[in-house]
């Protein structure tokens, strides 16, 4: 009778046992999932960021008439004639 109730009572401890372990498990794996989330976000943000910036960088560093540090080398400046104004 003794022998029969250690031997339940340690595969109860082993059941036990192994559930825990299947909860650590599964405890790791959603905080895996979760930092694959956060690496995911964090990327998208980095290239949201880094369009904003390029399109930022092309909209100024294309010509526009009036804006002389941009025009200077694309549009012909107009060249003063002697007596007559602009």
């Amino acid at each position: 009778m003794e022998e029969e109730e250690e031997e339940e009572e340690e595969e109860e401890e082993e059941e036990e046992e192994e559930e825990e372990e299947e909860e650590e498990e599964e405890e790791e794996e959603e905080e895996e999932e979760e930092e694959e989330e956060r690496r995911r976000r964090r990327r998208r943000r980095r290239k949201e960021e880094e369009e904003e910036v390029n399109l930022k960088l092309d909209y100024h560093s294309k010509a526009k008439p009036g804006n002389y540090a941009s025009s200077k080398f694309t549009y012909a400046m107009p060249v003063p004639v002697p007596g007559k104004p602009f």
